[in-house]
């Protein structure tokens, strides 16, 4: 088990820049402005259209108990009429509203309502109400249930889980035509917001009986809540969880941490999968009251939570059970050796229904198997942890549900441990510059210039249309990265979402930038 403690011995800057969104632009709609006359806490409301529904924007809403004011964002679907008391809706709480709903903001947008707009069009979901709660300035404190010595002011999180509990969904319910009750109500976060998420679900399961942590940063304060719900031993609660990763999160320039073991696998990803083992063996039943997923090649940002949001929203609320489809057999490294630096790996299942996709939790079950165990072993109760025995060439088997998948796994005496990269970049005119540069949060990425608008200059120019990046990182990392023209914010490219990168073996690269920005 790979040491907690490595984590500190990041710099407060990278942490902060890879993890923490501490400041947030807040929405600045052009919007016809009403007076609520609902409660003297709230100023004013204001409304937007979707494709199908409408967002109120209540504005100013004032926590007597956190002291302080932020705008509360209400999705309305299609179909609510708040003249009709015979329909009432579930309700959904999610952290970082100013980031779930188009257009989100300065780091990208979930597009909850597009996601379940499509749901609902399909007819896979019941009506739902999403609140939406932005975040401020105390975002640190209030997302953090315990004090950890590397952030000054952290741990308020239980004066956050009050604020929700006893000022806001009351007022949501008293406000809105809400369906109350723990089976009715979930809380959905991501980084800091799903570790907050999992406290605030653990701690009122009377309220809510559903909790979706997304990319959850159980790493804070040392894993002290991953520990404190791995040391339970009661009653299982009746919550229904949603537990996910990304594969390629967790990097921050420093690889003994991001993965120790060499084994491919983050300890994002370790974490969450942790947190899901344990509830299984808490009682909680894949698929019925768990959701675990592995984001392929998805790190930690908006753009890889907009991904996977479809499928959160369909678990929760689906009205029918999915049919399995297809599965996929994914090792994490397919390229072991006998000794040197990746002398073990794992593999994973992911189950691709007709409706949404997880990946299977083989603890207990004999889901995968060698096809020459002398060759390599593999372990069901440990993650499918690969052991390489003798050199050569096997097979990894997937079994499930009917369906069977398999991956090739090579053993050899030794390997190389590094792999050398090039970016071949073409892009519109860079007006002359010597260099074009590589922001990003881990790989070549000096560990002092995380998400620096500078972080990594190219090594040649071509022509002012074509740049080339050349660099030797580990194996089997993984970090997101984008392109600026100048070095600096505000020249950066015009892109959906972060790059993503996970080296394998020696290559070269083609990527193409379609617009600069400025």
């Amino acid at each position: 088990m790979r040491n907690a403690n490595l984590f500190f011995r990041l710099n407060n800057f990278c942490r902060k820049i890879i993890f923490i969104f501490s400041f947030f632009l807040f929405l600045n709609c052009n919007q016809q402005v009403e007076q609520s006359t609902t409660t003297s806490s709230i100023q004013s409301t204001a409304t937007t259209t979707t494709t199908l529904g409408q967002i109120k924007t209540i504005q100013d809403f004032q926590s007597d108990i956190l002291k302080n004011k932020r705008n509360i964002r209400v999705y309305l679907p299609k179909g609510y009429d708040p003249s009709d008391d015979n329909k009432r809706f579930k309700v959904i709480y999610m952290h970082d509203g100013q980031n779930i709903f188009a257009p989100g903001g300065p780091y990208g947008c979930w597009y909850v309502e597009k996601a379940y707009e499509n749901l609902q069009q399909r007819g896979l979901v019941e009506d739902v109400i999403i609140v939406g709660i932005n975040n401020n300035s105390d975002r640190i404190p209030e997302y953090t249930p315990t004090a950890d010595s590397g952030y000054s002011g952290s741990g308020n999180g239980e004066l956050y889980t009050r604020f929700i509990v006893e000022e806001l969904v009351p007022h949501i319910n008293n406000t809105f035509k809400t369906k109350t009750g723990p089976e009715n109500t979930a809380i959905i976060g991501s980084s800091l917001g799903g570790l907050i998420s999992m406290y605030i679900a653990w701690n009122h399961p009377e309220i809510f009986g559903m909790a979706g942590c997304v990319s959850s940063s159980f790493w804070w304060d040392n894993r002290k809540l991953l520990q404190s719900i791995e040391s339970y031993n009661g009653e299982k609660k009746n919550i229904k969880f949603w537990i996910d990763a990304g594969t390629a999160e967790g990097n921050d320039g420093a690889t003994d941490m991001v993965d120790a073991s060499s084994d491919g696998r983050f300890y994002m990803l370790e974490d969450a999968r942790r947190m899901a083992n344990k509830l299984l063996k808490l009682g909680w039943t894949e698929g019925v009251d768990l959701a675990y997923r592995e984001g392929v090649n998805q790190g930690h940002n908006e753009g890889a939570w907009a991904n996977r949001i479809y499928d959160i929203l369909y678990f929760f609320l689906k009205k029918t059970q999915p049919t399995l489809l297809s599965i996929k057999c994914r090792p994490f490294i397919n390229e072991l050796e006998l000794s040197g630096t990746y002398i073990t790996s794992y593999a994973s299942v992911d189950l691709s229904y007709d409706c949404y996709k997880i990946t299977h939790l083989t603890y207990n079950k004999t889901t995968l198997s060698i096809s020459d165990t002398s060759i390599a072993t593999i372990d069901n109760n440990n993650d499918g942890k690969i052991t390489p025995k003798f050199a050569g060439k096997t097979s990894i088997i997937a079994n499930y549900g009917g369906f069977t998948d398999n991956s090739d796994l090579f053993i050899f005496n030794s390997i190389s441990p590094n792999a050398t990269i090039h970016f071949n970049v073409t892009c519109p005119d860079a007006k002359g510059v010597e260099n074009i540069f590589m922001a990003g949060d881990g790989g070549p990425i000096p560990s002092t210039k995380i998400w620096a608008p500078n972080g990594l200059a190219s090594t040649r120019k071509i022509s002012n249309t074509n740049y080339i990046f050349d660099f030797t990182i580990p194996k089997h990392i993984s970090f997101s990265y984008k392109f600026t023209r100048a070095g600096d914010w505000g020249n950066e490219e015009i892109v959906g979402g972060n790059r993503t990168y996970t080296s394998t073996n020696d290559e070269t690269v083609d990527l193409i930038i379609t617009q600069w920005k400025g």
